[in-house]
């Protein structure tokens, strides 16, 4: 919106990315759905953005930070449940230090 722009520069800034597991809603075995914290994060007033597991991939992790397509956050949410193991490397990359950051 407008107000937006003018008070960012246009620029959408959201310190946290919820962790959308659609591969946990497949299973058998408990997990929280992230609309549950989605909802709790609102209610505290924080902004959000869900990202699939696919796009993590492709996400820097640099100088204490998550860059995704130009949008950086502070922290990855994970709901609770199952993480399947072929995506714990993906989870537990090295983070970069500020020096090595855009290489």
């Amino acid at each position: 919106t407008r107000v937006c722009e003018l008070l960012s520069d246009g620029i959408h800034i959201s310190g946290a990315a919820v962790l959308y597991h659609a591969e946990a809603e497949w299973t058998t075995e408990p997990f929280t759905p992230f609309e549950a914290v989605g909802a709790k994060l609102m209610k505290e007033h924080y902004d959000y953005d869900v990202v699939p597991f696919d796009i993590l991939e492709n996400a820097e992790i640099c100088d204490g930070k998550m860059n995704i397509n130009g949008e950086t956050f502070n922290v990855l949410i994970v709901p609770s449940g199952l993480i399947l193991k072929q995506y714990e490397e993906i989870l537990h990359r090295d983070i970069r230090m500020p020096d090595e950051c855009g290489r």
